[in-house]
């Protein structure tokens, strides 16, 4: 592993104007190709973070610095995926994946192929001409996927994409995010408060309490991890460890 950081959050302290400080002393390395996760109870400033990551918005105080060096916004190398999957119900399904391009440049005939191969690959073949409003949530969520794809993030910051679907789907979209991501070779900065969760997806668990890091889980169960893991004594291992590990923080 490269030993600098791909993304680096050093000292990094965040308040929003006139208002209280939501974290404090925060220093997180993510290493490319890394998966690490963020867990930890609502309100703890796991959402404020994941912005910092990205870029969205400044610390107060410390620094974020991509590639060794210091971040002054959203970069072209990052992508994101919200809980909501904010699709443009105007557009269709197959436009809302292009859109990062075609905000940018027009978009080519290459561009739509790669887009319908996206599609085709997250079950959604059939569904590239619809409207969003006419998706499941969980293909909304797929939809919303496919789009941050589309840009080959370096890195890829999600803020909780599946909670709000059934088990089955959740368990399914971790398993393609795991399976693309390993392939492209992309590093994920994953915000959860859902325990199996995080210790399916991450190779590394940060806790986040009260805006403060606890110290990390290390998780060296191989990626990409199979359904069959999920029923593993190893798997519920992690889990427990990690109930035990939040439990401590509070």
């Amino acid at each position: 592993m490269n030993p600098e950081p791909l993304l680096h959050l050093q000292g990094v302290r965040f308040a929003y104007p006139g208002g209280p400080e939501l974290l404090q002393g925060i220093d997180l390395p993510l290493h490319a190709g890394q998966c690490q996760v963020l867990l930890g109870r609502s309100g703890c400033g796991k959402s404020s973070l994941l912005k910092l990551a990205a870029g969205l918005v400044s610390p107060s105080a410390g620094e974020v610095r991509w590639r060794g060096q210091a971040v002054r916004g959203p970069g072209p190398e990052v992508a994101l995926v919200f809980q909501r999957p904010t699709l443009l119900d105007w557009l269709s399904v197959l436009d809302n994946v292009l859109l990062p391009l075609s905000l940018h440049r027009r978009v080519q005939a290459q561009d739509r192929a790669h887009a319908l191969q996206w599609l085709e690959r997250l079950g959604l073949a059939g569904f590239a001409q619809r409207a969003p409003s006419q998706l499941s949530g969980g293909q909304q969520s797929r939809v919303a996927i496919a789009r941050a794809w589309m840009q080959r993030p370096a890195l890829l910051c999600m803020d909780e994409p599946f909670a709000a679907l059934d088990a089955l789907t959740r368990e399914e979209l971790q398993q393609d995010l795991l399976a693309v991501c390993a392939e492209q070779g992309t590093a994920v900065l994953f915000v959860t408060h859902d325990l199996h969760e995080a210790a399916f997806l991450g190779e590394r668990v940060s806790l986040l309490h009260a805006g403060r890091l606890a110290p990390g889980v290390e998780l060296q169960e191989p990626r990409p991890r199979s359904a069959r893991w999920r029923e593993a004594p190893a798997f519920h291992a992690a889990c427990a460890q990690l109930r035990r590990a939040l439990e401590a923080c509070t």
